[in-house]
């Protein structure tokens, strides 16, 4: 995200990041959590784990678990969508 926050708005040596980049995070902020929630729901995990982020090890463990593939079957949020392909 570096390179595209630097070219959306003056870079600002104080904070490290211009006006439009900050928005840029703020409107990014939302759909980053709606997929990743969506990817731990593949693999039938709650998207509330996501609340460990709060922890450093937190990180690491969610970071792992999307990119686990998803369960083969159905799990509780219904059919794994790439069976059907």
């Amino acid at each position: 995200m570096g390179f595209v926050e630097v070219s959306l708005g003056i870079f600002n040596e104080e904070t490290g990041y211009g006006p439009f980049s900050a928005l840029f995070r703020i409107i990014t902020f939302i759909p980053s959590i709606s997929v990743t929630s969506r990817r731990l729901q593949d693999r039938s995990i709650s998207g509330w784990w996501q609340l460990s982020y709060i922890t450093i090890v937190g990180i690491f463990v969610i970071l792992i678990l999307v990119m686990l593939p998803a369960k083969e079957d159905e799990n509780k949020w219904g059919r794994n969508p790439l069976l059907d392909m």
